[in-house]
């Protein structure tokens, strides 16, 4: 069996691939000052392998340390000194904010503050006569919501050429936020920010002096990731399909076509039929 790692450079993730893996395993992770075992999102299960060869992407690892990717049955939680094993050494000093289903368009980005970080909790707590402590029927700890800060500026690489200017480095950002997807933010390990996936609300750019240089304020709520809900955006159409009226296609967020007669007579014959218990499935 053997796990290969690369990191690539140019959009911030871990590249893998195993071989001679046996049935019923998968690659995990397992990050800085853990001892259990993270599964790589979209790799949870053996069905990436085939043959006993696969490979994939992860998107959240943890960056400038070294990180240790195991491969193990999916059920396992904890390392094992038998199971085949690498690591690999990820950059310091960076963050990246991408659609994971663009990886083409990540960013490397400069973050200014991440703010307050609210953790609210959906409650429903009631005070029930003659009792002194009211009960809890509802309490779910939400993820992060809050607004971070970046600076939008020129890029330059590790050796202090520039590579891209501030405004190439905002229309890059401005087409990453169009996608209207939820977007990864992932930093330095050092940080203590563990990788979010956040819906963008408010974007504000704010010019910062006279230069191509902005401050970028986005107000975001934490999100569950797409990959683990499998939903297939909306296709937006293309200049053929209106040319050539082909239909079925419509943008994002356009309103669902109206419901015809024959729909609403069907839906109603089966509420009827479990309404008065001729159907119970």
């Amino acid at each position: 069996m053997t796990v290969a790692l690369s990191y690539v450079d140019a959009y911030g993730y871990v590249k893998f691939s195993v071989t001679g893996a046996p049935a019923g395993y998968t690659l995990k992770r397992l990050d800085p000052f853990s001892t259990t075992l993270q599964t790589i999102v979209g790799y949870e299960s053996s069905g990436w392998i085939s043959g006993g060869a696969g490979y994939g992407e992860d998107y959240r690892p943890p960056l400038g340390t070294s990180v240790k990717y195991v491969l193990a049955p999916v059920a396992a939680t904890a390392d094992n000194p038998g199971y085949d094993y690498a690591y690999i050494n990820t950059p310091s000093n960076v963050a990246w904010l991408r659609d994971i289903t663009k990886p083409a368009l990540s960013q490397r980005v400069i973050v200014v503050t991440t703010g307050d970080e609210q953790e609210p909790a959906r409650q429903s707590i009631y005070d029930i006569s003659g009792r002194h402590l009211p009960l809890v029927v509802f309490d779910v700890r939400q993820g992060r919501r809050g607004t971070l800060v970046l600076l939008i500026t020129n890029y330059v690489d590790a050796s202090g050429v520039q590579v891209r200017t501030g405004r190439d480095s905002r229309v890059a950002i401005e087409r990453l936020l169009a996608t209207g997807a939820p977007l990864l933010l992932t930093m330095c390990n050092s940080k203590v920010w563990t990788p979010c996936m956040m819906a963008i609300g408010n974007a504000t750019f704010t010019r910062f002096g006279s230069r191509d240089t902005w401050t970028l304020s986005m107000d975001y709520v934490e999100v569950d990731d797409p990959l683990n809900y499998a939903i297939t955006r909306i296709a937006s159409p293309t200049w053929a399909d209106h040319f050539n009226n082909t239909g079925g296609l419509a943008h994002a967020g356009d309103p669902p076509p109206p419901v015809v007669y024959s729909q609403l007579k069907a839906r109603y014959a089966n509420y009827l039929s479990v309404a008065t218990g001729t159907r119970r499935d």
